[in-house]
């Protein structure tokens, strides 16, 4: 058993590995990847299906769903779950786009307490699901689960769905991960939010593979009149050029509401980003972080 969990370890952190070698990440990086991550389900198929990280229990589903090896291995966004504990505190308002099984919601849920709030955005029904079995198991009553998914504007559209990693479901990005699909709903977070009169949000994070800059059109109001705010945004060229669209397609909205940037690094240390810093990371993920004139950093 030690053997094979330290063979699924090896093969897992090689999609990592890939992405910080910038020249190696294409299409076919992230076929290998692929490859990788279903190897490691098969070999780790027999263990548990809840997953402990933290103090906090995750339900992560059968096969194993793709996101219990990321927590098992420590190896899910180690730097961005580092800024969130900087940044949020009690009674904040934190929305969460693209929650998944609930690895940020649920420990921000904590970090604001029962007088804040958590708005985790999950279209996936299977995933969101989970979702909402997580907040139950760990006696989350702050966590709002929504099942819709986050756009430039409201209506219906395709969820594509990832064949290996249910983190890669696409509105926009079909031809990464194929044709299989579900019909989802879609928002806007100016609409969500104004409609429930919550006029004021603390952090927002986003991780929508290549839908980050139309969720970005879709909260003009939210980005100029939430003093303090802050973003966090993954960045990932490869989803963002099958789009149609690049990385400086993300800082256009909070450009024009006077947003300062930074690099999250994987400890969680900032890099300040000016002038062409977006252009030093043509490959690879990376995580983004935007805050108002107004924020403190």
């Amino acid at each position: 058993m030690q053997a094979r969990v330290a063979l699924s370890r090896a093969l897992f952190e090689w999609g990592p590995a890939i992405n910080r070698h910038g020249a190696l990440y294409r299409p076919l990086a992230r076929e290998v990847a692929g490859v990788c991550a279903a190897w490691v389900k098969r070999l780790l198929a027999s263990h548990d299906r809840v997953v402990f990280v933290d103090g906090l229990q995750f339900a992560v589903g059968p096969a194993p769903h793709y996101a219990g090896l990321e927590f098992r291995f420590r190896n899910y966004e180690p730097g961005v779950a580092s800024v969130l504990r900087r940044m949020l505190g009690p009674g904040m308002i934190f929305v969460d786009v693209g929650a998944h099984v609930g690895f940020h919601s649920l420990a921000a849920a904590r970090l604001v307490g029962d007088r804040g709030r958590v708005y985790a955005f999950e279209p996936d029904p299977d995933t969101y699901d989970l979702l909402q079995n997580n907040a139950r198991l760990n006696r989350l009553t702050n966590i709002i689960a929504v099942p819709l998914a986050v756009d430039e504007g409201c209506g219906e559209k395709d969820l594509f769905l990832g064949v290996v990693h249910e983190g890669h479901n696409t509105l926009y990005a079909r031809r990464l991960v194929g044709s299989r699909s579900v019909r989802v709903e879609t928002t806007t977070l100016d609409t969500y939010f104004a409609t429930r009169g919550i006029l004021r949000l603390d952090v927002i994070k986003l991780d929508v593979q290549g839908a980050e800059p139309a969720v970005l059109r879709g909260a003009n109001d939210i980005l100029r009149r939430c003093r303090g705010l802050k973003i966090i945004v993954e960045i990932d060229p490869i989803f963002l050029r099958a789009t149609g669209s690049d990385p400086e397609a993300i800082l256009e909205p909070l450009v024009a509401a006077r947003y300062r940037f930074w690099w999250i690094a994987r400890d969680g240390a900032l890099e300040r980003i000016s002038g062409d810093g977006l252009h030093d990371r043509q490959y690879g993920l990376h995580y983004l972080l935007g805050a108002r004139s107004d924020a403190q950093v």
